[in-house]
């Protein structure tokens, strides 16, 4: 509540269509448009007395990171502002001929994105524990100098090419073909402040465009079928295969905001507290783009079999899958090259040297991420009918990948958003997504009660949605960098360096007891030895769980020919069941040899979803 922020969004769009009818076998339509997204993020700082700012000129302070405690400070971001203008033509022509419908056409985007981004320009101080902090010991401190430039006007354009058949191979089976072709222009910025890191040991950026373009390969394929099984029209079976390309990531152009020479970052190892030394900052930090990147892409097939079981009631059993390639994702690659040991461990020697010398953090957004998710659907469905309609959907799903949900660092809250240090043979990324959720079952259904028929005590229904989901993935933490890897990338709160290792004789299972006020079992963990990489893998942990309830009364009344009186009743987690977020990740500081686990460890001190609520409405409509 000290640290409010606020989002402001506002969307404009103006779109105009022609369409001409050629024969009754040939329609072409015409469309252009234009749109402008606006996002805005006010923060605020409601201390008891003004704090000064940590960097000169700054209206704010920054962040204060004490291990095992929540961050102290506004959002990283501070007053960010995205605005984005669109301009768009677009034609498409469909063709019947035959058993064939195709579909061809194009179209042409020009994006304007105009940003503001001051993440990092009030400065974060990051302290090992309480203990640390009362001592004034800071770890380090990460920010922007006062004069860097905090804004950017990216210019670039989109085309796309597509071709789709739908053909009737038979009277019950249908085919569905498509290839489609998009590519964009580089992103440039308006006023030259772009740059690239072209090898990672280059002693300093190099102006100019910020990558090499990777979209010219873009060509996506895609098949599809369905198959009355019986001719009855009760039994289904449908099945399709997709390959699809990203084609411009705004979060890869957010990141290179904090760039030299434009805008420097600078990262200071023990620094004084609270007014940052700039003077002995390790070397500028840098976060580019890898300049050979390749077009994040993702497979996607699916198989399902429905059938009508009664009437207006259709039951869904299905396959999901997907496999990611060059997905995006940020490492700090500018660490220390360790030892393989005979153990075929890895150990990092005190004093060992960066890669870079020139650079203290080198935040690499690169495209070496993968991903993998299969998953079994079954779902009841029913239409509404005779008073009652419903829907029950159920997912049994794994999702493993080697690169992050959160989009800002500032946001992670069960994981990094960036990878740890990888080396050949040593797959220390790859774990549970941290959105996974194994059990996922989600039901909505809608009934008019049983008097609803009746003139005088008609128009009432029952609503409600339930949903019940497994846990998320957690991964626990050593605030400082214990391995002397020197991997120091931007962490949001609560994240830590490196990972603790598991104690012998526990497993993950027994690590998590459950209980909000001690999350995990502090002994089952152990601070790894200095100078070696902690053995919990990523997303090893399993979160708390969430179930909900939602319910409303709605009374229908008409109170005239054209118009209608809605009263509502509605209970939000109408059992008022405590669905816990994250425990604090942190179990050591990470100081020195044979401390105990930081106190906080798993406390569980919020929840994702509020206390139970009731409202009462009306709505008129005419």
């Amino acid at each position: 509540p000290q640290f409010p922020r606020a989002f402001v969004s506002r969307n404009q769009f103006v779109t105009a269509e022609l369409r001409h009818t050629f024969s009754p076998q040939t329609l072409n339509t015409l469309r252009a448009g234009f749109s402008r997204t606006r996002l805005h993020q006010d923060v605020q700082a409601n201390t008891s007395r003004p704090l000064p700012p940590f960097i000169p000129g700054r209206t704010l302070l920054g962040a204060i990171d004490i291990g095992g405690l929540p961050r102290f400070g506004p959002q990283s971001s501070v007053n960010l502002s995205l605005i984005q203008n669109v301009y768009g033509v677009e034609e498409g022509l469909v063709l019947i001929r035959g058993r064939h419908l195709l579909k061809v056409g194009g179209l042409a985007e020009r994006y304007q994105d105009n940003m503001y981004n001051p993440t990092f320009s009030l400065g974060i101080y990051t302290f090992g524990d309480l203990r640390s902090f009362l001592l004034n010991q800071p770890q380090r401190f990460l920010g922007l100098t006062p004069t860097g430039a905090l804004d950017r006007y990216w210019r670039f354009t989109l085309f796309g090419f597509y071709v789709q058949d739908d053909v009737k191979i038979r009277p019950r089976l249908t085919l569905n073909l498509g290839l489609r072709y998009e590519f964009s222009t580089q992103p440039v910025d308006i006023y030259g402040r772009d740059s690239a890191l072209l090898r990672l040991t280059d002693p300093a950026p190099v102006t100019g465009q910020l990558y090499q373009n990777p979209t010219k390969k873009n060509i996506s394929p895609r098949v599809g079928f369905a198959w009355d099984v019986f001719g009855d029209g009760k039994t289904s079976v449908r099945g399709g295969y997709g390959w699809f390309f990203n084609t411009n990531n705004q979060q890869t152009l957010i990141v290179t905001v904090t760039n030299p020479p434009a805008t420097p970052r600078i990262s200071i190892t023990s620094p004084t507290f609270p007014s940052p030394p700039f003077e002995r900052g390790t070397g500028n930090t840098i976060r580019p783009v890898e300049w050979n990147i390749k077009n994040p892409n993702v497979h996607v097939w699916n198989l399902n079999v429905q059938r009508q079981i009664w009437r207006e009631t259709a039951l869904t059993i299905g396959y999901a899958g997907a496999r990611g390639v060059h997905l995006l994702r940020t490492n700090d690659v500018n660490i220390a090259t360790p030892q393989r040991l005979a153990d075929g461990s890895l150990y990092f020697p005190m004093g060992a040297p960066r890669l870079n010398p020139a650079f203290a953090t080198i935040e690499l957004k690169s495209s070496d991420g993968n991903s993998w998710y299969n998953a079994l659907l079954f779902e009841v469905r029913q239409r509404f009918s005779r008073g009652l309609g419903f829907q029950s959907s159920y997912t049994f799903s794994r999702n493993i990948d080697t690169t992050q949900a959160s989009t800002f660092f500032s946001d992670a809250t069960n994981g990094t958003t960036s990878a740890f240090p990888e080396f050949p043979g040593f797959s220390y990324n790859k774990g549970l997504a941290d959105y996974h959720a194994k059990h996922n079952w989600v039901m909505n259904a809608a009934w008019d009660l049983p008097f609803a028929g009746k003139r005088r005590y008609g128009g009432w229904q029952l609503a409600g949605i339930t949903r019940v989901s497994s846990g998320n993935p957690l991964t626990v933490f050593v605030q400082r960098n214990r391995s002397r890897s020197l991997w120091a990338p931007s962490l949001g709160p609560g994240i830590g360096f490196d990972r603790v290792s598991m104690a012998p004789g526990r497993t993950h299972q027994s690590a998590v007891r459950g209980d909000p006020d001690r999350y995990f079992d502090p002994a089952a963990f152990v601070l790894p030895p200095a100078g070696f990489l902690g053995n919990l893998g990523r997303g090893a942990l399993i979160g708390p769980a969430l179930r909900t309830v939602d319910l409303a009364l709605i009374k229908n009344t008409r109170v005239r020919e054209h118009a209608n009186l809605q009263f509502r009743a509605e209970a939000f987690n109408l059992f008022n069941r405590a669905n816990f977020a994250a425990p604090p990740l942190t179990a050591f500081a990470g100081e020195r040899d044979n401390e105990p686990p930081v106190a906080s460890l798993g406390r569980i001190r919020s929840t994702i979803t509020s206390a139970r609520q009731i409202q009462l409405g009306l709505r008129l409509t005419f």
